[in-house]
């Protein structure tokens, strides 16, 4: 029986290495949503500390890559989980609905609460109440799909279909032409970044312990990416040109020529340190999806950085970094104290729940996954039999 599944007595075998990169993740995305949340992006004057706020902007769409890498990583040949989809859609439906509460009762929000927000905040992940959160259960859905084409798929098919998806999204949706990025979805995007971590997972030879020369590499493209910044921000004021102002944040986007290198460099440099477990690094780190549901609540974000951190007013301070700073780190401390809280508690509960049921729900179940799965393998394989 798989009981148990995802409880937190499994963190302490995971490597501590990849989980340091799942914390930094989630700082980048905290920071992120200082910048986009806090500003008004792209539209800033022109100053010093402009470039600053596009800095923690751009480590927002770094962090999502680098996390979805981890997860993809680990799911690549892994069975399907029920209770993994459970856990990540229970997580969002609480911390969806307890914002809710919260600001119904407690709180005065930004915006009104119709009937329409309240009905919706019972249901997002249909409602993409969190886009990350839809996409990624998107993702975790077909990764059985994907796992079947990973494993029919030989190496240089592979190096093929890498080859195209990569020059289409990143070489020129994400570098040459903003405007075909139409055929970039958050989803396909995840998608893609899943079959690189399957590359990596089938590929890679982490016997060769360079890390050194990856994270190297990823200095490199980072500080391309901030020339450039600097570049453009000097242009654009100095023959006052909107769009040198405005293209930074296109070059920060998730399939760009600067962020997805530093994300695979990344991922590819913590994967290859000598492996160790620590227990609390690891306990921290399967607190990093909470701190996310918690902080980037569509309910919350306006009034933490614009009522509570009120960002704007450090626009034009010369404190606007020990600001940031600040309010970074004690948004993910809060957030991780309270998401910690949560899963000793309701998540336990939920756990026994799970145990109680789930079992009975899967027998109903699995039988159209099957059929469906069946009938998949049979597509495939006449592909690749009309192909050979």
């Amino acid at each position: 029986m798989e009981s148990r599944l995802i409880s937190s007595g499994k963190r302490s075998n995971r490597n501590s290495n990849i989980e340091i990169l799942r914390i930094i993740s989630m700082v980048l995305i905290v920071a992120h949503h200082y910048a986009i949340h806090g500003f008004s992006m792209p539209n800033l004057p022109v100053i010093k500390n402009k470039v600053v706020v596009e800095f923690l902007f751009a480590g927002g769409k770094l962090g999502v890559n680098c996390f979805i890498l981890i997860s993809a990583y680990f799911l690549v040949n892994r069975k399907f989980s029920g209770k993994r989809l459970l856990k990540t859609t229970g997580a969002a439906w609480f911390y969806s609905v307890a914002c809710l509460i919260l600001f119904l009762t407690v709180f005065e929000p930004l915006f009104p609460i119709d009937g329409r927000e309240i009905f919706k905040s019972f249901f997002p992940v249909i409602y993409s109440k969190y886009w990350f959160v839809t996409d990624y259960v998107g993702l975790m859905l077909i990764s059985p799909i994907l796992n079947f084409l990973i494993g029919k798929m030989g190496k240089r098919d592979y190096q093929i279909f890498l080859g195209i998806t990569l020059g289409m999204t990143v070489l020129l949706a994400g570098t040459i032409n903003e405007s075909l990025n139409d055929w970039k979805s958050n989803l396909l995007w995840f998608i893609i970044l899943y079959m690189v971590a399957g590359y990596i997972k089938l590929y890679a030879d982490l016997n060769i312990k360079n890390s050194k020369q990856h994270f190297l590499m990823a200095c490199l493209f980072f500080g391309a990416l901030l020339a450039l910044t600097l570049f453009n921000n000097y242009i654009g004021a100095h023959f006052s040109n909107k769009r040198m102002l405005y293209i930074n944040t296109f070059y920060m986007s998730m399939n760009s020529i600067f962020i997805f290198p530093v994300s695979v460099s990344l991922f590819l440099g913590f994967l290859k340190l000598e492996s160790r477990s620590v227990r609390w690094i690891n306990i921290l780190a399967g607190a990093s999806f909470g701190v996310y549901l918690i902080h980037d609540n569509q309910l919350l974000r306006p009034y933490l950085w614009k009522v509570l951190f009120k960002n704007s007013e450090f626009y034009s301070s010369p404190y606007l970094i020990l600001h940031a700073f600040g309010a970074i780190v004690t948004v993910y401390i809060a957030c991780t104290v309270i998401e910690l809280i949560r899963q000793n508690t309701v998540e336990k509960l939920y756990f026994r729940f799970l145990d109680a049921y789930y079992e009975k729900i899967k027998q109903k179940i699995t039988p159209l996954f099957k059929s469906f799965s069946s009938k998949l393998r049979y597509s495939v394989k006449r592909f690749y039999q009309a192909k050979n």
